[in-house]
């Protein structure tokens, strides 16, 4: 067997240690939307250290709504390394977890949105070079925006951001992530007028703005054909 998944299956009780036997598996779904409002299965620090001792071919991994906040980072990331795609939404992670995730080397797709990640911060470098899509939205981590977006690889072709609690007129500091196709902004405190016009994001085909604090009308040369804005 190469794939398992489970998600969205509303299975409750603790992973099973056999999992861990599935030596080929190259993608593993244990989690689900369904688990937003509060998972009624877990993982123990046994399973999961198995689980990373055996399934070393593993590239997709999905852990929604698990509390793995209990697990020591080294415990929890390190040895997944030929990961591609991880999603860790609504996973209850520590500040400390962070480094780790953002070093797997072969990681394209991050998925992180709502987390705490108290007294954590976002490596300023050995990030992925590989990494293509963070999705960052609706989490309680302190992003120091402008720093964040000096330390993203610049291959990044998706970023969500999306009620994150930022504040400020930031929008001409994107303008580095030349290869972004999608930026969602949305639920945030960004204000002034829209810079839009030193927008140098030539991929952009879908930019989200809505509820935020912007004044003025978008400029004349940016046109709604171009790219599926949503401004609110």
């Amino acid at each position: 067997m190469t794939d398992l998944n489970l998600s969205d299956s509303n299975f409750s009780g603790h992973v099973p240690m056999e999992i861990s036997h599935l030596s080929k598996l190259v993608s593993l779904g244990l989690g689900g939307s369904s688990f937003y409002g509060g998972n009624k299965s877990k993982i123990e620090a046994a399973t999961f250290k198995a689980l990373s001792r055996n399934l070393t071919r593993l590239r997709d991994f999905i852990l929604t709504g698990f509390d793995i906040s209990f697990l020591p980072p080294v415990l929890s990331l390190t040895n997944f390394s030929s990961l591609t795609l991880l999603g860790l939404g609504n996973c209850k992670l520590h500040g400390k977890h962070l480094e780790n995730i953002f070093q797997l080397p072969k990681l394209q797709d991050l998925y992180l949105f709502g987390n705490e990640a108290p007294n954590g911060s976002f490596p300023e470098s050995n990030w992925s070079s590989h990494l293509g899509a963070l999705y960052l939205s609706d989490n309680g981590f302190s992003i120091d925006l402008p720093l964040l977006l000096k330390s993203v690889p610049r291959s990044l072709t998706h970023l969500s951001l999306s009620a994150s609690n930022l504040v400020g007129s930031y929008l001409a500091l994107f303008d580095n992530l030349t290869q972004l196709v999608s930026l969602d902004l949305s639920y945030n405190y960004f204000g002034g007028k829209i810079p839009l016009s030193s927008f140098n994001l030539k991929r952009l085909r879908s930019l989200e703005l809505s509820d935020n604090n912007f004044l003025g009308q978008l400029p004349g040369n940016f046109s709604s054909h171009d790219s599926s804005n949503h401004l609110g």
